[in-house]
């Protein structure tokens, strides 16, 4: 519908779109009516019956035969021609060579990968050991806030933790603000033992 609309309002030869002095023919293959085709002021315009934007897909004898028709070709004058000869083929590379170089190819990549675990192996086996807790390697929780040059007064190891019963209920409403206090205040959280 659209390129129908595009045809009618186009300009060419003096005048636009299709004059009613047209030349409209049914397009048959075989006996079969295919579609339809419109030539006026050498514009000619087909329509294929039953296909949509891909016409080649829907309808490839259809196109086979308009391409046929629009560049003169018959079986007669259409000729190919080969670039190469068959005596220049080579022949393919048997299979067993492909799987030598895969397996050649894993074998140098395990030998790398063991290269690069000898290389590294302190720090890979401490790593690892430091991870599970093997051995005489301690684990406190603040190591690593110590080793990052962080103030003792930032780590909370010194803190014991102690718990404490609450002797009052205090909300903040009776106190005035040197006595004002948080109910958290009186409470410690116990801190497991490692």
């Amino acid at each position: 519908v659209g390129t129908e609309w595009t045809v009618g309002n186009l300009s060419w030869a003096g005048d636009i779109g299709f004059s009613s002095l047209r030349k409209r023919s049914v397009w048959t293959i075989d006996g079969e009516q295919v579609g339809s085709v419109e030539s006026d002021r050498g514009l000619t315009f087909a329509r294929i019956y039953n296909a949509s934007h891909m016409v080649g897909v829907d309808r490839p004898r259809e196109l086979l035969d308009l391409f046929t028709l629009f560049t003169n070709a018959s079986a007669s004058n259409l000729r190919f021609r080969s670039s190469f000869r068959s005596s220049e083929i080579t022949q393919p590379m048997p299979l067993q060579s492909h799987v030598w170089i895969g397996f050649i190819g894993l074998i140098a990549t395990i030998v790398v990968l063991v290269g690069v675990a000898v290389a590294c192996r302190e720090r890979l086996f401490a790593w690892w050991v430091k991870r599970r807790g093997y051995g005489s390697v301690d684990r406190p929780d603040d190591v690593r806030a110590l080793n990052d040059g962080l103030d003792d007064a930032f780590v909370m190891s010194e803190v014991s933790f102690k718990p404490i019963i609450r002797k009052s209920v205090d909300h903040g409403l009776l106190l005035d603000e040197s006595m004002a206090s948080s109910p958290d205040d009186d409470i410690e959280i116990p801190r497991p033992r490692l």
